[in-house]
């Protein structure tokens, strides 16, 4: 049996970092800190950084919609969509989560490293007469609302502004191109690595932070040595039944 049991995220931080009042809170909510193991219980990597009517989801794996609803945001409630890296673990719900959010009024932004635009063309080519559909039920056009979005490459190192809250990046070390961001706002700030080795230019993203958000794990087999042996006896069974098929 195969056992996710060494998957964490570690957190350097309460939730959220409090103000005097929500309007200048600037908040991180994990909304998932699973594995690529597909698990019902949890869901994997996303994170929402709000600030008033400013919500920046961070990744959008598997489960990502679900707990989304439980806090009553919605595709629709998002001014941004971020991304880590293109592992199917950090990014397979942007697809529905990118047309909620076409079909709602508010403009938003899409951002992450090389193959981000890609992803977003490509999914909104091949869901436009779906997409079309249901935007004719309130008398809007795909067209108009292909204005209500920006989508930008990146590849760390970039900063820019999602409403008021400053967003900084670096690359970090990953099996693919992956990038960190420091959200800033109102002299809070929040740091979220993504999947990462050791990384020198983190540790200078981060530096001064208020919170950082870590995305480490791993996975250990159980029952290993039981599993090598049932393969080498079916590896065994099939090698002498090839044999003897031969005689035949």
């Amino acid at each position: 049996m195969i056992k996710n049991k060494l998957t964490q995220f570690f957190i350097i931080s309460a939730l959220c970092v409090s103000t005097v009042n929500a309007e200048q809170r600037l908040s991180a909510t994990i909304i998932g800190s699973g594995s690529p193991l597909y698990n019902e219980n949890r869901a994997s990597a996303s994170v929402l950084i709000s600030n008033g009517e400013t919500n920046l989801l961070l990744d959008m794996g598997n489960g990502t919609q679900a707990n989304l609803n439980k806090l009553g945001i919605g595709a629709r409630d998002l001014s941004g969509l971020l991304f880590t890296h293109h592992h199917l673990d950090h990014n397979e719900e942007f697809v529905p989560i990118f047309i909620g959010s076409l079909l709602g009024r508010n403009d938003f932004t899409i951002i992450g490293p090389p193959n981000t635009t890609k992803l977003a063309q490509v999914n909104l080519e091949l869901y436009q007469e779906d997409i079309q559909y249901r935007l004719g039920k309130t008398q809007r056009s795909l067209e108009t609302r292909k204005d209500a979005f920006k989508v930008t490459d990146i590849v760390g190192g970039e900063s820019f502004t999602i409403d008021d809250i400053r967003i900084s990046t670096v690359e970090v070390p990953h099996t693919i191109h992956t990038i960190a961001y420091r959200f800033d706002y109102n002299n809070q700030s929040i740091v979220v690595s993504g999947d990462l080795t050791y990384s020198a230019e983190l540790a200078t993203l981060a530096r001064h932070a208020d919170y950082m958000i870590m995305d480490s794990g791993g996975m250990v087999m159980s029952d290993g040595n039981k599993k090598k042996r049932k393969m080498l006896r079916i590896k065994r069974k099939m090698a002498l039944k090839n044999r003897l098929l031969e005689r035949i």
